[in-house]
Formats: C-alpha cells, sequence, structure tokens
C-alpha cells in the first residue's frame, strides 16, 4: 500500500500524461479523497491579507479612541455617536488610500 501523502502524489502530475496516469490510476474514492486533502491543505495555510491585517488594526485603535471618549464626562451618548460616525468615516477614507 502507498503510504504518500495527497500532495506528495499530485507532485508527480507534470503534464497531461502524467494527469491522465493519476487520474486512471486510482478509484473515484481515492481521487476525491486527493481532493478533498489538498483543498484543506489550501484553506489551512490561507494568510489574512495585508489589508485585512490593516483594517482589523485600524478598528481596533478607533474603538480604542472611542472608549476612551466614554469615560469623559463632558461627552454626551450623542457626541459619542457623532465621533463613531467621523472616525468611521476617516477610517475608510484613510484605508482607501493607496499605500507609500
Amino acid at each position: 500500500m502507498n503510504n504518500e501523502t495527497a500532495l506528495e502524489r499530485l507532485e508527480y502530475v507534470k503534464n497531461f500524461d502524467s494527469f491522465l496516469y493519476w487520474y486512471n490510476g486510482d478509484t473515484t474514492d481515492k481521487l476525491v479523497a486527493d481532493i478533498q486533502e489538498l483543498v484543506a491543505l489550501a484553506k489551512a495555510n490561507q494568510q489574512p491579507t495585508i489589508d485585512a491585517i490593516r483594517f482589523e488594526a485600524a478598528k481596533a485603535a478607533m474603538q480604542g479612541i472611542l472608549a476612551g471618549l466614554v469615560t469623559r464626562d463632558d461627552f454626551s451618548a450623542n457626541d459619542i455617536l457623532v465621533n463613531s460616525v467621523y472616525y468611521a468615516d476617516a477610517l475608510i477614507a484613510e484605508l482607501q488610500k493607496p499605500k507609500s
């Protein structure tokens, strides 16, 4: 019995003929299992984009700023709402700028 992983088996697929050899050499269940294993590996190796990381960091910073405003006695609930929209709009505008 061959103990190679799906990724190791598919490393031999270099052209159409080697693809046909892989495809015709296994049962349908084995082919489906290989594809499922590769999809799982691909999903596990996905990294968030730098834009997603940047957005989450900016959102956390904005939440910190707004949390600081809540503790001030001179800010009403309406002030917090207005500032939340202001900071959200500023965040979106800043994130839409091209990175330098």
